[in-house]
């Protein structure tokens, strides 16, 4: 009974040990992401300013600046949505 039991919590153990290096890396993901983000997102603000101030500039850039942080940010949150499925 005890090799049983020994058996049963070195394996959950195990599991804990694994859920917590997913979330932890997840983790760092989402942080390294968080800064790629803002520095997009300052890119953006940036484009926007010089775009307005020259209207005969196409928003070309820009367009494609904010497709790519949208994608960025669905991509985030599917990561941190799918982390939160996996502590439950």
């Amino acid at each position: 009974m005890f090799n049983l039991t020994h058996l049963c919590v070195c394996r959950f153990r195990r599991y804990i040990s694994s859920h917590g290096e997913s979330i932890q890396k997840t983790k760092l993901f989402l942080e390294r992401e968080s800064s790629r983000l803002m520095e997009r997102q300052a890119a953006l603000q940036a484009a926007q300013t010089n775009t307005s101030q020259d209207p005969n500039q196409e928003g070309g850039v820009t367009q494609e600046m904010m497709q790519n942080l949208q994608q960025v940010w669905r991509s985030a949150v599917h990561l941190l949505l799918k982390s939160n499925q996996r502590e439950k």
